[in-house]
């Protein structure tokens, strides 16, 4: 949930940053800025930077880099073709669905029926909470696409879930883990990245919001995450992630000024309760923690 809590700033951050910086463009300075922090606290702590190089060398890590590069991908360009708010919809509310799901088929990781119970109440109230932007926003006839596309960083959520989950199984370290898999996915954008404007990186607001980004919602909310992960299954973690939209939500309104309709406060708490009912079952049921992670 605190992993979730970060993921919900980042888009408050962003729009802090120069006018001329583009979705794409602080995507991709975020997974670097994130790689390169964890890349450092990971030789600060003593840990070896060679066990980052190790993990590079395993097929598995670049299924989760691929994970982490797609949602990037996928997630602004499904933004340009629908609204945000469908967008968001679609990512964010497919992603817990598709982890659990591929957890199961791929790691063997049952799905209680309390889980099942949890997701539904809280995806109910993220889609009252999204209904308003949907309605009120002009979709184009690529807005076919543009769901598409927001399927797809769901599916790239479950990938990097599902792949750190067998990493982790096998003994690999979390900061080394994560680390890697930013880094390789942060190459796998370049050529995306130098299609975008850069100078904006350079000005002051630019600044702060891309070492923001970079260790606020990328390192330390990834570590949070795969620390979850570590003692959870996929399907009740990235559940428990949809922290994000209400968080997120919660700024607009402190923040950015932002006057959600009053049914946007009913979909929050029932995001809250499911939230609460999953983090509740998962406490109860006392799932077995990953040996040996770090």
């Amino acid at each position: 949930m605190a992993s979730g809590a970060l993921f919900g700033t980042a888009g408050t951050a962003a729009a802090f940053a120069p006018v001329t910086a583009s979705p794409l463009g602080i995507g991709w300075v975020r997974i670097a800025g994130g790689a390169l922090v964890l890349t450092v606290v990971t030789g600060l702590l003593g840990r070896r930077l060679r066990e980052i190089r190790s993990a590079v060398r395993r097929p598995l890590l670049w299924v989760a880099a691929a994970g982490a590069a797609g949602y990037q991908v996928c997630f602004f360009a499904a933004t340009r073709n629908a609204s945000v708010a469908l967008a968001t919809l679609v990512a964010v509310g497919s992603a817990p669905l598709f982890s659990g799901f591929l957890g199961r088929l791929t790691l063997g990781h049952r799905l209680p029926r309390i889980w099942y119970a949890a997701t539904a109440v809280a995806l109910v109230g993220l889609v009252i909470d999204s209904w308003s932007g949907i309605t009120e926003a002009e979709l184009g006839p690529a807005v076919g696409l543009g769901v598409t596309l927001a399927i797809g960083s769901g599916v790239s959520i479950a990938t990097y879930t599902v792949a750190a989950t067998r990493l982790m199984e096998d003994g690999m370290g979390q900061l080394p883990l994560t680390a890697a898999a930013y880094l390789v996915g942060a190459a796998l954008l370049v050529p995306v990245a130098l299609t975008q404007p850069r100078a904006w990186v350079g000005e002051p607001s630019g600044i702060a919001v891309g070492v923001y980004l970079a260790v606020a919602t990328m390192a330390l909310a990834n570590l949070f995450y795969l620390r979850g992960l570590a003692r959870l299954r996929p399907g009740p973690t990235a559940t428990l992630t949809l922290m994000d939209p209400v968080v997120a939500g919660l700024l607009g309104v402190l923040v950015l000024r932002e006057r959600p309709a009053g049914a946007a406060y009913v979909g929050f708490a029932l995001v809250l309760v499911g939230l609460g009912v999953q983090a509740w079952a998962s406490a109860t049921r006392g799932e077995e923690a990953l040996p040996a992670v770090g």
